[in-house]
């Protein structure tokens, strides 16, 4: 491993560090990504195994984001969304990297964006995920009242489903589209939509609530979309680079 990576990863395990990387925005883990090219892999060696999730809407970017883990390419802007009809569960995805040995997840979850959310949340009991993922577009009107309903449902059953508790390692919110609204009016939505995580969530994650992850970006291949999803990737990580399970007890 890069010695300048090793030492980052370190210092981002400690309780101040790993306090620090929750806070770090979507354009500084792109910095991260970029500068240090060494950076995607060892976020993806953290993902390698696990049980990944992608919940949210429909047509909101969570079978892109999924595509592009499994190639590594974008649909341009202008291509047709695509449509998840069914919760299909795949048998995870592998990375090639130049020598470096092949990175996979165990299987991946994709979600049908017509599901409501507490139907979402009810495969998310069924399914048991490591990594979960949520995905919104921030152009699609209603989707503040969406995360607030999913979050009030996944709550709910969090309190009683001990199985799903135990192996949730990884959670993070995914604000896609952040391009086509004003830099001020994404800060506010940020705002808005972490305030909801803390209210819905905090009784349930308690003292990791600081670890459920949100980031903005734009999944779009003309956007540096490559970037961004190495972003994400990057977020979802050090997440998992902190240990143990998301929620205590």
């Amino acid at each position: 491993m890069d010695p300048i990576l090793a030492a980052i990863i370190a210092f981002l395990a400690t309780d101040f560090g790993a306090s620090l990387a929750a806070t770090l925005t979507g354009a500084a883990l792109i910095a991260i990504a970029t500068k240090i090219p060494q950076a995607t892999k060892w976020a993806r060696r953290k993902i390698n195994g696990t049980r990944l999730m992608v919940t949210g809407p429909q047509g909101v970017g969570k079978t892109s984001l999924i595509k592009y883990f499994k190639t590594g390419k974008f649909q341009d802007h202008s291509a047709s969304p695509g449509k998840t009809t069914v919760v299909e569960l795949g048998d995870g995805f592998t990375w090639k990297e130049k020598d470096e040995k092949d990175l996979s997840t165990s299987d991946c979850v994709d979600i049908p964006g017509e599901l409501l959310p507490e139907d979402q949340v009810n495969e998310i009991v069924k399914y048991e995920p490591q990594t979960l993922v949520t995905v919104v577009a921030l152009n699609k009107s209603g989707f503040k009242q969406w995360i607030e309903d999913f979050c009030i449902n996944l709550a709910s059953k969090l309190q009683t489903e001990k199985k799903v508790r135990n192996k949730l390692r990884s959670f993070t919110f995914v604000l896609n589209k952040s391009d086509t609204i004003r830099d001020q009016e994404r800060i506010n939505i940020e705002k808005d939509i972490q305030k909801i995580i803390n209210q819905r969530l905090e009784s349930v994650f308690q003292g990791n609530i600081g670890r459920v992850g949100l980031i903005s970006c734009t999944l779009y291949k003309e956007k540096g979309g490559d970037k961004q999803a190495a972003a994400v990737a990057l977020k979802i990580a050090l997440s998992l680079a902190q240990g143990g399970r998301l929620i205590n007890g």
